[in-house]
């Protein structure tokens, strides 16, 4: 019971990736926003600061269907029917601003789980295919937190996620995430310092095929991750401590982490690289 509680919780993250621009790839801007990846800032010796204009008010909605012998109160042990799937299919098809409705079955969901989790063995060779949560996903013109309070009491519901878009898809391809204040174990020894973080700069800025560098600071940092994550219950100054500085990256070959990953190799204050999607 436990194990299939932690599995399904952990497959929560994985809802992100319905409605985010894919890793080679970067959406048209929303109306207003700033220049970008085909604007017309160059990058200069300094880090750029992030680009102005409108945050993002469009997002993704995750609806996770009860599983047999599911933890989650609402749930009670029994799995979602039928016909509490179609009803809840039609009811998404009606709410306005809603699109791209689509049934991620479990299948689909442990073929997303191994590749989100490809690099963590353990956690792969305890999951099954059976852990998985079934789940309707589509995306939103702008997100209600509201509305994902009233779809979570409705019958056959597990969970509800809303996520908006994040600032920097359509932006920026790749990032590098420096070290904060407070950081998982054995990811960083404190945060990033200033000796550190120009180190890592011009590291990035020597590759062949870098074509911008944005900094972001830990304030902007850590309200896009409020933004993003619209229902989270986490307060500000928890989410505060654990935003560190991103840098954040225009390439030449977005799909293609390999020279990133080798000179940052040994530098200390990198937390993580990975491709925005």
């Amino acid at each position: 019971m436990r194990r299939r509680w932690v599995i399904a919780t952990l497959t929560t993250v994985l809802a992100t990736s319905g409605g985010v621009a894919a890793a080679n790839s970067v959406d048209p801007p929303e109306a207003g926003a700033p220049t970008g990846v085909d604007g017309a800032v160059k990058q200069g010796a300094s880090p750029l600061p992030p680009p102005k204009g409108a945050w993002p008010k469009s997002g993704t909605l995750t609806v996770y269907l009860c599983a047999k012998d599911s933890a989650l109160p609402g749930c009670r042990g029994r799995a979602a029917t039928a016909e509490q799937k179609r009803r809840l299919e039609r009811l998404l098809k009606r709410l306005p601003g809603v699109s791209g409705l689509r049934f991620e079955d479990q299948e689909e969901a442990y073929r997303n789980f191994r590749d989100k989790y490809r690099d963590n063995k353990p956690l792969i060779a305890a999951a099954r295919k059976s852990d998985m949560a079934e789940s309707f996903r589509a995306k939103v013109e702008v997100v209600n937190t509201r509305q994902t309070d009233r779809l979570a009491k409705l019958n056959g519901v597990a969970s509800v996620y809303a996520w908006r878009t994040d600032f920097w898809v359509g932006k920026a391809h790749a990032q590098v995430s420096l070290c904060a204040p407070s950081n998982e174990p054995g990811l960083c020894e404190g945060q990033t310092t200033d000796p550190e973080r120009e180190a890592i700069f011009e590291a990035l800025r020597n590759l062949q095929g870098m074509k911008k560098i944005y900094l972001e600071p830990r304030e902007h940092a850590a309200k896009n991750w409020r933004r993003v994550f619209a229902t989270t219950t986490l307060k500000p100054k928890v989410i505060a401590s654990f935003s560190g500085e991103i840098f954040h990256l225009v390439l030449a070959n977005p799909a293609d982490l390999t020279p990133i990953t080798a000179a940052l190799k040994g530098l200390p204050g990198v937390k993580e690289i990975s491709l925005h999607r």
